[in-house]
């Protein structure tokens, strides 16, 4: 009986520490809403976007020479580090790098995935006001 026990507690814990892990979401082509004459917004317009999306989710973003943008996180000592390219109608958010997050294999915990869809949300967001 104690072995039985055992072997369903360890069962439960291998359970319960696949269910935090989930493969990593890349934003890839995420559209971008438009004016309201449905025109595309100018490529300064989605940068500053992007930006503003990003300190107020919390992430720190740094614009690059190729004009990408390299956005991280620090969230309890979790940390997450993306590359936000974009244009006028679409942006993508790539995994680079995370401590904490129990990356492997092209998995990640949860969390991560919620934070990347909240941000391009928010650069939605911050466009359309």
């Amino acid at each position: 009986m104690k072995t039985l026990k055992t072997c369903l507690t360890i069962i439960s814990v291998i359970f319960l520490i696949s269910c935090t892990s989930a493969r990593v979401h890349n934003i890839e082509g995420g559209a971008l809403p438009t004016t309201m004459q449905g025109y595309p917004y100018q490529l300064h317009k989605v940068r500053s976007a992007i930006i503003r999306a990003c300190q107020t989710r919390g992430w720190n973003p740094s614009i690059q020479r190729d004009g990408s943008i390299i956005a991280s996180i620090d969230v309890r000592g979790h940390y997450a580090k993306v590359r936000i390219t974009y244009n006028r109608r679409s942006v993508n958010i790539r995994y680079m790098d995370s401590r904490n997050l129990k990356y492997a294999n092209g998995k990640i915990h949860r969390n991560y995935n919620r934070w990347i869809d909240k941000l391009y949300h928010t650069i939605n967001d911050q466009l359309a006001r």
